[in-house]
C-alpha cells in the first residue's frame, strides 16, 4: 500500500505495519557508482500502526502541533478543516 494522504504525506505498508511516511523533498543515491544506480526520495518515518484510522490520528497531531493557530477558535476551525479533508478521502 502507498496511499497519498495530503501534500508530503503517505501512508505505507509492508507485511507487518502501516506507516505514516512524510517526503522530506530531499534525495538519496543507492547502489552509488554501480550500474544500477538510482536517485530515491528521503522520507521521515512517522510511526508504525496497526490500522489506518490510527495513522490518519498521527496525520492530524502532526498537522495541529504545526499548526499556525493564534488561538483557540482558529486551532478548532484547522481541527475541523483536517477531518474535513480525511472525510473526503474516505466518503465516495
Amino acid at each position: 500500500m502507498n496511499v497519498h494522504v495530503h501534500e508530503n504525506f503517505y501512508i505505507t505498508s509492508d507485511a507487518y505495519n502501516i506507516m505514516l511516511e512524510e517526503v522530506t523533498g530531499k534525495t538519496t543515491v543507492i547502489n552509488r557508482g554501480k550500474e544500477n544506480e538510482k536517485e530515491i526520495p528521503v522520507t521521515k518515518n512517522h510511526g508504525n500502526f496497526a490500522t489506518v484510522e490510527h495513522a490518519l490520528k498521527k496525520f492530524v497531531r502532526l498537522k495541529i502541533n504545526d499548526s499556525p493557530a493564534k488561538d483557540i477558535r482558529e486551532l478548532i476551525e484547522e481541527v475541523q478543516r483536517l477531518n474535513d479533508l480525511i472525510r473526503e478521502k474516505v466518503d465516495f
